[in-house]
């Protein structure tokens, strides 16, 4: 199915805010939905468990995925905001 056809079952969610838990991982299914619902217009606020980061990972310091994904919501254009351990 198009992208555009997804979006046209979904309600308006510009300007709607958005609490997602789980969002600690780069490419993991909580930080899809902040996205999804980011290119959406939704604002986001997000929560993160940062001590289940795999050390073995050159990226993985505490708090980077989570500082990323900050970034990137704002970059399109909404709100975002996630707490501070």
């Amino acid at each position: 199915m198009p992208t555009a056809q997804l979006f046209a079952i979904f309600p308006d969610l510009r300007g709607r805010a958005a609490l997602v838990t789980g969002a600690g991982r780069a490419v993991g299914i909580g930080a899809a939905i902040c996205r999804a619902l980011a290119d959406q217009g939704c604002n986001v606020f997000f929560t993160y468990y940062s001590g289940g980061v795999p050390r073995d990972l050159p990226e993985a310091s505490e708090g980077d995925y989570a500082v990323t994904l900050l970034r990137d919501l704002r970059a399109r254009g909404v709100r975002s905001e996630c707490p501070r351990e």
